[in-house]
């Protein structure tokens, strides 16, 4: 009888707060460890037998990596892969597979949920209700922070997959205009902005593409 598939689940917290329904997971011929967390000097330990390992944002070195000899296949997930040593994992014949698209919605929301927080300044206004100085101003209300309307204002975003479309798709129900960064440092393709101009012309910047070597260090002081 051959034997059974280990596996080991190194950060459940950070995906599951017991609202996720993982019965098809438990059914496949695989005996699981599972994790709330580990730190990265528990890693090698953890690993050291499995065949398959699911990771969230917890880092699969090289070194640990390459201690794992049944090491066969790495889940992740999310969407970005630069936890995981992916030249270790080629170089040992390890699948690697992230999560795309997913929780669109969510990501969405929250990001236009960042963007009006800040122009409505509406984390002042919340700690000044706080501190109780809304009870005891002698006006209607208080306008000690500005306020700013989206409705005219630019949105630049920086990478124009499944997020950033849908990100325009609501800043466009608030009256933005759209603008699209071409790549940094290159001719911009149809329908995109210079990387420079696109700075100048975004009132508010959105950034949706993936930590590459060439997105690295895309945003620092100099384009601040």
């Amino acid at each position: 009888m051959p034997e059974m598939l280990k596996g080991a689940i190194l950060d459940m917290r950070s995906f599951d707060r017991g609202d996720i329904d993982l019965r098809t997971l438990y059914r496949l011929p695989v005996k699981w460890s599972e994790y709330p967390s580990t730190t990265a000097g528990a890693v090698a330990r953890r690993i050291q037998g499995a065949h398959i390992v699911i990771t969230n944002k917890v880092v699969l070195d090289r070194a640990g990596i390459e201690s794992a000899r049944n090491l066969a296949l790495v889940l992740i997930a999310a969407t970005g892969t630069d936890n995981v040593d992916l030249d270790a994992c080629r170089d040992r014949n390890v699948t690697v597979c992230n999560v795309r698209g997913y929780s669109a919605p969510a990501v969405v929301q929250h990001t236009v949920g960042l963007m009006l927080n800040l122009l409505t300044q509406q984390y002042r206004y919340i700690r000044d209700v706080r501190k109780g100085a809304w009870s005891k101003t002698d006006v209607f209300c208080l306008l000690d922070h500005r306020i700013v309307e989206a409705k005219g204002k630019v949105l630049g975003i920086i990478g124009y997959g499944t997020l950033g479309k849908q990100v325009a798709s609501v800043a466009r129900a608030l009256g933005m205009e759209i603008i699209i960064a071409g790549r940094k440092g290159m001719v911009p393709a149809h329908e995109r902005v210079g990387f420079e101009e696109f700075l100048k012309q975004s009132d508010v910047i959105s950034i949706h593409c993936p930590l590459m070597p060439d997105t690295h260090h895309l945003i620092g002081s100099h384009e601040l």
